[in-house]
């Protein structure tokens, strides 16, 4: 239900952070122990297991665990077989929207700063400010694990002011943060100062990934949803790793303060493109009880009924 999609999403990026800032420690430790080549084959262990434990685990008593297991199939599987030339014909009646293209120049946007940002600051922590790769990685791991907790007492904020607003607030401290780094060069010396800052932006991860998972999940259709989410989720990773590559094109042209100012340029476009969207959350999922109007991400317009999370309602 829509009153409970930040709570949610709090979980999610709880759990997410958490797994980071294991591997972010164990990684370090890993690679100065028994060099890339053990720590790869680590990674792929982990990956594999990861795989293994999906196999094992069913959405709903009674499915089949594999195609020759005993189970009975999902009565909305049986009752409906679309085609991916229909299924994707749903997904595009709701994909190109004006809501949802604004969403997706959003989730793009954000990706790149994520992207940029982590291939920035391992950077700059190790080259400018004489981090260890232990060192940093002892960092992400302890930070990951605050901003994990600080996303998950974010979630029930997000039920109550709005993913919008929060992310707009969030996305705003990662912009401050970058300015403030970038015009206090005078003070990168001071070692206090510097841990405070890189802190910060390990913290502010888990904290934007709450609120903009927010932002995606709350126009997914309910019949298409889970290929709608996965469009977005997409989208995000492409920026991400655009990202990644714009920092490499330019780290070699560029200072440290003009990379820095460039990070907060892309959450400033960010703030803008985030502006444009509009949405009232009319009554609530249960009870149908008015509440009260809250600006977020969503189809624009008006018009009575329920609203169950995942229904996109008609701009017109």
């Amino acid at each position: 239900p829509q009153r409970e999609q930040g709570r949610l999403n709090a979980f999610m990026s709880f759990g997410k952070a958490i797994g980071w800032s294991a591997t972010a420690a164990v990684s370090g430790v890993a690679l100065m122990s028994w060099g890339l080549a053990a720590t790869v084959v680590l990674a792929a262990a982990v990956s594999t297991l990861g795989v293994v434990v999906m196999f094992a685990v069913c959405e709903r008593s009674g499915e089949r665990l594999l195609p020759w297991s005993q189970g009975e199939a999902s009565p909305v599987a049986e009752n409906s077989s679309p085609s991916f030339r229909s299924l994707m014909g749903e997904v595009n009646k709701v994909l190109w929207s004006r809501t949802s293209v604004i969403l997706l120049g959003v989730m793009f946007i954000d990706g790149l700063i994520g992207g940029y940002g982590h291939a920035l600051m391992p950077f700059a922590a190790v080259n400018l400010f004489g981090y260890t790769t232990q060192q940093w990685s002892s960092l992400v791991a302890m930070m990951g694990l605050v901003g994990a907790v600080v996303a998950l007492m974010l979630g029930p904020a997000i039920d109550r002011i709005g993913a919008k607003r929060i992310l707009m607030l969030t996305i705003s401290l990662v912009g401050v943060h970058a300015i403030l780094i970038a015009q206090t060069q005078s003070m990168w010396q001071d070692t206090l100062y510097i841990r405070v800052m890189l802190s910060f932006w390990v913290l502010m991860s888990p904290v934007v990934m709450v609120s903009i998972i927010a932002l995606a999940m709350a126009i997914c259709s309910k019949g298409n949803s889970a290929t709608q989410f996965a469009i977005y989720m997409s989208v995000a990773n492409l920026g991400h790793s655009a990202g990644s590559k714009i920092y490499g094109m330019l780290s070699e042209q560029s200072s440290y303060v003009n990379s820095y100012l460039t990070l907060a340029v892309l959450v400033g476009i960010t703030i803008v493109i985030l502006y444009f969207h509009r949405h009232q959350h009319d009554d609530d999922g249960k009870t149908g009880h008015k509440r009260k109007q809250v600006y977020t991400v969503g189809a624009g317009g008006g018009g009575g009924g329920v609203y169950f999370s995942g229904a996109i309602r008609c701009p017109k």
